[in-house]
C-alpha cells in the first residue's frame, strides 16, 4: 500500500489503534478525523508531513508516534485531541501550521526540535497543561496567539535566553 485517501477512516468509532506501514508515503487530509476511540497511532517512516486535520477530534488519542522523516505538521492535525499528553516531535521538523495542537488541554510534554523554523497562528492555543517551552534559535517566526491560553506556562526560553 502506498497511499491512504482523504477521510478514508474518518468517523470510524470503534477504531482504537492504527499502525501504518512504512510503504505508505501519502496520507490524505482528515484520514482519521473524528475516530472517538482511537488511542494510539504509529505513523509510517515514508511520510514527510502530518496531513491537515488528520486526528482532529480524536478525543481519546493519548499517543502519536511521529517518524523522523516528518518536516511539517499541517493545520488542525491534532486539534481537539483532549487526551493527548505528550508528543515526541522529530528532529527534522521545520514547521508547525496554524491550530496544529489547538485545544489539547492535557498536552504537557513538548520538545520543540532545533530545526524548527515556523510556529504558525494558534498552533498551541488552549494547551493549558504546558508548563515550559524552549523556542529554538532556528525559529524565525511565532504566529499570532500561538500559545494563547497556555495557563500553566511558567518558563519560556527564547533563543537560549530564559525569560
Amino acid at each position: 500500500m502506498a497511499s491512504i485517501g482523504e477521510y478514508a477512516f474518518a468517523g470510524c468509532q470503534k477504531l482504537t489503534e492504527v499502525v501504518i506501514p512504512d510503504s505508505v508515503t501519502s496520507i490524505g487530509k482528515s484520514a482519521f478525523h473524528w475516530c472517538d476511540n482511537l488511542t494510539k497511532v504509529v505513523l509510517p517512516a515514508g511520510i514527510t508531513e502530518v496531513p491537515e486535520a488528520m486526528f482532529c477530534f480524536d478525543y481519546k488519542l493519548t499517543e502519536a508516534v511521529i517518524p523522523e522523516t516528518v518536516t511539517h505538521i499541517s493545520r488542525f492535525a491534532f486539534a481537539h485531541c483532549i487526551s493527548l499528553e505528550s508528543v515526541n516531535l522529530p528532529k527534522s521538523l521545520y514547521s508547525i501550521e496554524q491550530y496544529a495542537f489547538y485545544d489539547c488541554p492535557n498536552l504537557k510534554g513538548m520538545n520543540l526540535p532545533e530545526n524548527l523554523n515556523i510556529i504558525e497562528d494558534r498552533a498551541f492555543s488552549g494547551c493549558r497543561s504546558i508548563s515550559e517551552i524552549v523556542i529554538p534559535k532556528s525559529c524565525q517566526s511565532i504566529g499570532d496567539y500561538a500559545f494563547l491560553d497556555c495557563n500553566s506556562l511558567n518558563t519560556l526560553t527564547l533563543n537560549g535566553e530564559h525569560t
